[in-house]
């Protein structure tokens, strides 16, 4: 399960490996603007009921579906049209959830390692960033020799009109959930997917790193992390390749954040 982990001092040192990367197939990778849980990568719900005193997995449970019942009687009132549809589909409804800032099992994903350069590179300035790249074809034939047809099973639903995954039936495996049918629009320019534990609380990069083989061909699983003094070098070289928070987030809020990021980067 071993991931290739390189440190990367000087812009054009990552520029160079970024290019690289850029060239390769099948790459799914993760920007993330510092180490949040110490080489781990969880959900955010998974995330969410480590700030509560659940720990029962039971519980949780409940309390997943809970959240996603809510969202289906609640989101009607705001979505258009075309959104209201990915409500009775089981993997576009946990996207959708995603979208909004509710709590699912799902972790961000980008099929543009330039995409991830931006998430590493957009916070946290005091600290270094990093970009979790691997290859997702890779992952999705292991995932299936490894755990049969229940990752093939994530599009069902169950009871309720909700994901059938929700009822934690499954092994602690993980897979790439992608979208079909109409795109929401913040996927369509992050080029974003996600993958999906078989249970809460599973660990994606550990995962990944015992699905995916070691010797699998390039990309790989590389770890890719790079000095908190790049960040707004990082950001001004992105603008001026048209990716930036107005570009990545379609809508008044991504104006919003592309003026934070030329803010830092107008420093230099």
């Amino acid at each position: 399960m071993a991931w290739i982990k390189h440190k990367i001092e000087t812009w054009p040192q990552l520029r160079d490996t970024l290019n690289e990367l850029a060239a390769t197939d099948n790459i799914v990778c993760r920007g993330q603007g510092s180490d949040y849980d110490n080489g781990a990568i969880f959900s955010t719900l998974d995330r969410t009921f480590k700030d509560t005193n659940i720990t029962d997995e039971n519980q949780k449970s409940e309390v997943e579906r809970e959240i996603a019942k809510r969202f289906k009687s609640y989101a009607p009132n705001y979505l258009s049209f075309a959104e209201q549809m990915h409500l009775s589909d089981g993997p576009s409804f946990l996207m959708l959830m995603q979208h909004y800032g509710a709590p699912t099992r799902l972790v961000d994903w980008t099929y543009s390692i330039w995409v991830g350069a931006y998430f590493a590179a957009k916070n946290d300035f005091e600290k270094d960033g990093i970009i979790i790249v691997f290859n997702g074809t890779a992952l999705d034939k292991h995932a299936g020799n490894k755990h049969g047809r229940e990752t093939c099973n994530v599009p069902l639903t169950d009871r309720d009109g909700l994901p059938k995954i929700m009822w934690n039936c499954y092994g602690p495996w993980v897979c790439r959930l992608m979208q079909t049918g109409h795109q929401i629009p913040r996927m369509i320019a992050q080029q974003g997917l996600f993958t999906v534990g078989g249970q809460l609380g599973v660990d994606h990069y550990k995962a990944i790193g015992e699905i995916v083989p070691d010797d699998v061909e390039s990309p790989g699983k590389q770890v890719i992390s790079f000095a908190a003094k790049l960040k707004p070098t990082i950001l001004k070289a992105l603008h001026q390749m048209g990716i930036n928070g107005s570009t990545l987030f379609p809508g008044i809020d991504g104006v919003g954040r592309a003026l934070t990021e030329f803010a830092h980067f107008r420093k230099k």
